[in-house]
């Protein structure tokens, strides 16, 4: 049958596994687990076969103990052992399948990677665990049997592990090996040493069996030497309870060897009572020494050292790693006993040397780099401890102290530079490397404890690295490690030997020698060093720079010296690294930020210097700073320093803004000299800036900022004399205003920008303004502004057209107001010449009337187009102008410039004048009128021409004797009224009659409210009857005229 020939293969299977060698025997016990579990279902299966072919009617056949998963074959049933139908044998299958499939796994050991059998072992295990051994066939026993297996094998589908409780236990001993990890990295060998052989037992199910003997190790060492020390005092003498101790020690460390060599089975065990001989043998030697005085300090130590030895010989040749471990702590621990009371403590040292040498030897002929590893933990734990034994640093020792630091600096080429020459073949990890950093810094601190010419030493293995550096060429990794720690004695040897003024150069040399060296070798350790040693000289200096400046400044002092160095160390530090093919990401990063740190430098350096030579005048330097750095900022694409040229414009601004506040006042003449030339300075650097952009660095992030601070201080070019003028030479504003128009004309049509064309435009209008007021109050400054003015708006009437086009548009204002600075240049002349007879502004009137009624005549200029609106409220506001005399000679308007006695018949004639031109401007109908008629209706133009006549007649009949003046006012003003509604009757008229009412109105509220209280009765008769007439007369008029109209 197939099942019987499987049960035989299996046999034969686990025959062959109990034959191989021990090496894998920690991982073969899971494989034979599930092997005599498969055994087992095999043979229920064979004997429910067995009661199946009993049975008369059940059909013989083979039950497949787990069905086939998405990815495994299907099991192919065996041959029918009766002749059952297909369909009997399904019902049987039916009532005989009622094992689930069952799969039978175990947790897989704790890696045991020491030797190339152990990788193989856990090559296989992995292997095994990928795919789980599942039995093909399960048992289906009644009663006993059958709840047996079930128990013995559990289902255990992919469903039912997803639903199990997660193992809290093992994610906590995780976390808790982070954490140590973390916290105790040098102790992590010894940590993962302890876990891996925990693992080793709990993986196997022998977790108690472990703790128990180790808790009866302990017990037995504790047990025995209480008994050495106590229950034996009266039976031996001193030498008789040590030999009796050697003696047993030695029994049972024969018993543990033997143990592990006859019996595989207990071999840990054996190994446990190997490591418990080697403890009563080191105790036997501690009562045999110091406890019981039997034998010298130097016996003692050549005893405990025999201990290792045999301890590292039985661990070599029984291959028990916990045998070496046990023998190392006992031997490195041991002779601190012997401390307390010896008279050559320094003797532990060279011990401590061989027991290193044993270590290293027996590491690497196990190749377990784990045991080399906790020897120099332990060894750096156990010299710490020697402190408090002895006076340091050692002085008059003679030999002895000359051999504590040949031992001290055995331990480091011993244990780091033999673990990189033995293990580091295979290649580095930072494993390997963390210990030969470890013992080098110990032997760093451990010399300048132990030893007052510690630096002498440091430079003393510097050149013993160099020449094994030069030694060991063809390794390339070790060479550069070697490179490493001789950068590293260098630095410290600096640190111990020279003065803090000179150790900045120190360090500043060596971290470029080392990165010329990293860049040729291409090694990125030696860069990485290089810049730690670069950023401890540059503090080192910088720091003795910040004292010469508080306690005694002088040009030519060191710390400066050193600055500069240190400046012209990071360019070449720069330099180097910068012509590296290929660099990590991190060391851009560096790159970059020292390419700015550079430039930084080199800036302080500038203005320090400076400043050394004169605090008044040293930001004069500034323009020139600023532009180097924008130089650089291009060649290397920096922001840092492209801001910073930016910033250093600050401490000028700062200078003007001091300077301002102690002489108190913004005068240029007032600042001091230093101050001028900051305010020049910073000026022309503003203006500047976008043309240094333009030519130096067109692609800098603050281009536009160089740009927004040209076009400000292109606004602020034309203003810059204005405050001063204003305050000083008030008079002269005019000018000054004209000649701030010219230049912002000029920089508009130079660099075409829109806000410098809006600034013209202002300078203009207020230029203008200023200059009417300057005439009109009679300054002489203000006709040298009125010729300016005169001769611009001149030249732009006559050769707009002609002008370049770019000429244009700043000029287009200046042409359009052309012809109102002419009205402007009339009203100033008339007036002038009007003062010399005449006390009002009649003359102006008539002259301002004449000129508009001209300009809006003719043929329309091309200039007053778009200005025509303004045109037309001009000519009104001149046909008013002796009307606002005449309010100003009644007090009405305070008007200083015109507050003169009026003369009211130049004032009629004058507003005569002004009526004749309004009619025959409304007459002749312009071409200026017709095109602006909806906005200025004909109807509007007759009402203000109506206007006009009230506010002419209404001046004079006041200007009548007391009495009259009342009276004729009203009845003129009802005369207009009248004339008004006869003026209605025409075609299109028809607004005069409201006109008309409205003046009625007026005239009847102004009798009411104003004539009535001051009239006299004979007063009041005349008005009345000569208003009544006029209203009946004009009715009866107006009525006739108005019939007359209608009937034809």
């Amino acid at each position: 049958m197939q099942l019987t020939e499987e049960l035989q293969h299996l046999r034969r299977e686990l025959e062959d596994l109990k034959l191989k060698e021990t090496n894998l025997e920690i991982r073969t016990d899971i494989r034979l687990d599930a092997i005599e579990q498969r055994i087992e279902a095999l043979f229920a299966a064979v004997n429910q076969l067995a009661e199946e072919q009993a049975k008369p009617l059940a059909p013989k056949v083979a039950e497949p103990s787990a069905m086939p998963g998405p990815n495994e074959p299907q099991a192919e049933p065996v041959a029918d052992l009766s002749s059952e139908s297909q369909t009997q044998r399904q019902d049987a299958w039916q009532r005989k399948a009622d094992i689930k499939p069952i799969e039978h796994t175990k947790p897989a050991r704790a890696e045991m990677a020491a030797t190339p059998v152990a990788a193989k072992a856990q090559t296989a295990s992995e292997s095994s665990a990928a795919k789980p051994f599942a039995s093909k066939y399960s048992a289906s026993r009644p009663s006993d049997s059958k709840s047996s297996a079930a128990q013995r094998a559990l289902p255990q589908t992919q469903e039912g592990r997803e639903q199990q409780t997660p193992n809290w236990g093992r994610k906590f001993d995780q976390a808790v090996a982070a954490f140590f990890a973390a916290m105790l990295s040098p102790l992590l060998g010894l940590f993962a040493q302890a876990k891996d052989f925990y693992q080793h037992y709990q993986a196997k199910g022998q977790g108690p069996v472990f703790m128990m003997t180790l808790a009866g190790i302990i017990a037995m060492t504790l047990g025995f030497g209480y008994l050495l020390q106590y229950s034996m005092n009266h039976w031996l003498s001193d030498t008789g309870k040590a030999l009796t101790g050697f003696v047993c020690a030695n029994g049972i460390l024969a018993l543990g060897a033997f143990i592990r060599k006859r019996q595989r089975a207990m071999a840990d065990f054996g190994s446990g009572l190997v490591g418990l001989g080697l403890i009563i043998n080191y105790l036997c030697a501690y009562f045999v020494g110091p406890y019981f005085e039997l034998v010298p300090d130097g016996v003692s130590y050549l005893l405990l050292l025999l201990i290792t030895v045999a301890g590292y010989s039985l661990a070599l040749k029984l291959e028990a790693r916990v045998i070496s471990i046990v023998a190392l702590l006992g031997g490195s621990l041991a002779p601190l006993m012997l401390l307390s009371g010896s008279q050559a403590p320094l003797m532990y040292l060279p011990f401590l040397l061989l027991i290193g040498g044993c270590s290293l030897l027996l590491s690497h002929k196990i190749r377990w780099p784990v045991l080399l590893e906790t020897t120099a933990i332990l060894h750096i734990a156990c010299i710490e401890s020697l402190s408090f034994f002895v006076e340091l640093p050692l002085q008059g020792q003679g030999i002895m102290g000359v051999l504590a630091l040949i031992s001290l600096h055995g331990l480091f080429y011993g244990y780091g530079l033999g673990s990189l020459w033995l293990f580091g073949r295979e290649g580095l990890s930072h494993r390997l490397l963390a210990l030969p950093a470890a013992l080098l810094a110990f032997l760093v601190y451990s010399l300048s404890q132990f030893s007052p010419h510690a630096g002498e030493l440091l430079l003393a293995n510097a050149a013993v690295l160099i020449g094994l550096s030069l030694w060991l060429k063809q390794d390339k990794q070790l060479q550069t490690l070697l490179w490493l720690a001789t950068g590293a004695c260098l630095g410290f040897a600096a640190l111990s030997l020279l003065s803090g003024e000179l150790l900045g150069l120190v360090l500043l040399l060596e971290a470029l020698l080392l990165m010329w060296l990293g860049c040729r070798e291409q090694q990125a350790s030696l860069r990485i060093e290089a810049i730690t040693l670069l950023a401890l000289g540059l503090v080192i200096n910088l720091l003795a720079l910040g004292d010469m400046i508080n306690e005694a400044p002088a040009l030519l002092s060191l710390p400066l010296l050193a600055w500069g160095l240190s400046t012209l160390t990071l360019f070449g530090f720069n330099q180097l690294l910068g012509k590296q093919p290929e660099l990590s990401r991190w060391e851009q990063q560096l790159l970059q930020l020292g390419r700015e740190l550079a430039n930084v430098l080199l800036v302080s350096l500038a203005l320090v210097s400076a400043w050394l030579i004169s605090e008044s005048y040293f930001l004069v330097i500034i323009p020139g700073l600023s532009l180097t750095l924008l130089l650089l900022a291009r060649r290397q694409q920096l922001r840092v320093s492209e801001a910073l040229a930016w910033a250093l414009l600050l401490p000028l601004a700062a200078q003007v803004i001091f300077a301002a506040v102690d002489v108190h006042s913004l005068s240029f003449r007032a600042q001091p000299l230093y101050a001028q030339i900051a305010r020049v300075e910073l000026f022309l650097c503003l203006l500047l800036a976008w043309y240094a952009y333009r030519r130096f660095h067109p692609k800098g992030e603050l281009r536009r900022l160089a740009w927004y601070t040209r076009l400000a201080c292109l606004v602020l070019l034309p203003l810059l004399w204005l405050p001063k003028i204003a305050l000083r030479f008030e008079d002269w504003l005019a000018p000054a205003l004209w000649l701030s128009c010219f230049v912002s004309l000029v920089l508009a049509r130079k660099f075409r920008q829109p806000i410098l064309k809006r600034e013209a435009d202002v300078l203009l209008v207020l230029a203008i303004a200023q200059t009417a007021l300057a005439c009109l109050t009679g300054q002489w400054p203000g006709l040298i502004a009125l010729l300016l003015g005169s001769i611009y708006s001149g030249l732009l009437l006559w050769r707009y057209p002609s002008l370049p086009r770019l000429w244009q548009g700043p000029c287009r204002l200046g042409w359009q107001l052309s012809p109102f600075y002419g009205a402007l240049l009339l009203a100033v002349v008339s007036h002038s010449l009007e003062v010399l007879f005449s006390h009002t502004l009649a003359l102006s009137s008539v002259v301002l009337s004449g000129y508009f009624f001209i300009l809006l005549s003719r043929k329309p200029l091309k200039a007053l187009r778009p200005g025509y609106p303004f045109a037309f409220a001009s000519f009104f506001i001149a046909l008013l102008l002796p009307w606002i005399t005449w309010l100003d000679s009644l007090q009405y308007l305070q008007l200083d410039v015109l507050t003169r006695p009026s003369e009211p018949w130049l004032m009629a004639l004058a507003q005569a004048c002004n009526l004749a031109l309004l009619a025959l401007f409304i007459r002749k109908r312009p071409l200026a009128m017709r095109r602006y008629r909806q906005q200025l209706p004909t109807n509007m133009v007759f009402i203000a021409w109506h206007a006009l006549l009230l506010l002419a007649y209404l001046p004079l009949a006041y200007q009548m004797p007391t009495g009259f003046d009342a009276t004729l006012s009203t009845v003129l003003m009802v005369s207009h009224g009248c004339w008004l509604m006869f003026l209605s009757l025409r075609p299109g008229c028809q607004i005069m009659l409201k006109l008309a009412a409205g003046l009625f109105a007026i005239s009847c509220l102004k009798v009411l409210l104003l004539d009535m209280a001051a009239a006299d009765l004979l007063q009041k008769i005349i008005v009345f009857m000569l208003i009544g007439a006029l209203l009946l007369g004009v009715a009866y008029f107006y009525q006739k005229s108005r019939a007359r109209l209608l009937s034809q």
